[in-house]
């Protein structure tokens, strides 16, 4: 069903990537993906029925350093990207709504970092 849906996205909007929408989903498996967000919502029911990724990484850091009394002694978080779904050459990766725990905003660095990295991927950002 959503390929459907999708065949109707133009290339332009395929690789439109707004930063309003740009958010951290973590995934029921414990996955952390940044990525340009939207649902698909069933027009009869007005019931999400997906949530469609555009170009998503999955996130990984390294955990700060803590000091014995349990306070942070490096407080700088080392950041990874990698492609959430490497196999494929989609950029926009439909999946089921339900398998998302929550959906947070990204702190600003991580944003704009993300940002970059979809420019260079040949995506335009608005």
């Amino acid at each position: 069903m959503a390929k459907k849906e999708m065949k109707n996205i133009t290339p332009k909007e395929e690789a439109l990537v707004r930063s309003e929408r740009i958010k951290i989903i973590i995934m029921h498996n414990g996955d952390q993906i940044i990525a340009d967000i939207q649902e698909a919502v069933n027009k009869e029911t007005n019931q999400r029925q997906a949530y469609i990724l555009n170009f998503p990484y999955l996130v990984k850091y390294d955990q700060p350093k803590l000091e014995g009394t349990g306070i942070v002694k490096d407080p700088e978080v080392r950041v990874n990207y990698s492609p959430w779904c490497p196999l494929t050459p989609e950029t926009r990766i439909p999946i089921n709504h339900s398998m998302v725990v929550t959906i947070l905003e990204p702190v600003p660095s991580l944003r704009d970092t993300y940002i970059k990295n979809v420019q260079q991927m040949g995506g335009d950002v608005e």
